[in-house]
């Protein structure tokens, strides 16, 4: 039977209060995609994940919100984030087994589907190329992207947390939520 992972406390191993200057931000519950874009601007939704069948699934045609700009600026960059589901309200709670039905469909009930109960959204988390060295840097890019879709209901930067108690603040937030948790990164 397959359970989905639940909160985990921080170990000694992995313990971010030794980072100089955390930085953290919200773990969505959705599914980890590419936005990959095309020579000329244009964005691609590219699961990080191969199919079953082979392949890298595109789910650009299934999001037509999210891919409804050219952004020439940005031709080349791939970035990483996470697509998914919070109905018509971008703050609620996730719910991954809906993001992975409309992902999972066919473009026209995907479509439909978001119509009726809300769109995908997708969050940034990184950027994968250009390579850049800091998180500082990568932020300001994924804010300028931000910009540049003007939909930042449906895709947007992370809200970021810098401080050690704002930190501890946002793991009892996700926590009393139920939701994922926090990614937590050095700047």
């Amino acid at each position: 039977m397959f359970q989905r992972a639940k909160y985990l406390e921080p170990s000694e191993k992995l313990d971010w209060q030794t980072l100089k200057d955390p930085v953290s931000t919200i773990k969505y519950d959705g599914g980890s995609f590419f936005l990959v874009f095309d020579s000329t601007g244009k964005p691609s939704f590219i699961s990080r994940r191969p199919s079953v069948r082979g392949g890298f699934p595109d789910r650009t045609a299934s999001l037509p919100h999210l891919a409804s700009f050219t952004a020439p600026q940005f031709a080349g960059m791939v970035f990483n984030g996470e697509l998914y589901h919070s109905g018509f309200d971008k703050n609620a709670p996730e719910s991954h087994s809906t993001a992975s039905g409309i992902l999972n469909s066919l473009p026209p009930r995907a479509i439909e589907t978001q119509g009726r109960i809300g769109p995908i959204r997708w969050v940034g988390h990184d950027v994968i190329n250009p390579s850049l060295p800091t998180y500082k840097e990568k932020l300001e890019l994924l804010k300028n992207l931000e910009r540049a879709a003007n939909r930042s209901d449906v895709l947007f930067a992370p809200e970021i947390h810098t401080t050690a108690p704002a930190t501890h603040a946002l793991i009892k937030k996700t926590k009393d939520r139920g939701q994922g948790g926090i990614i937590v990164t050095g700047k």
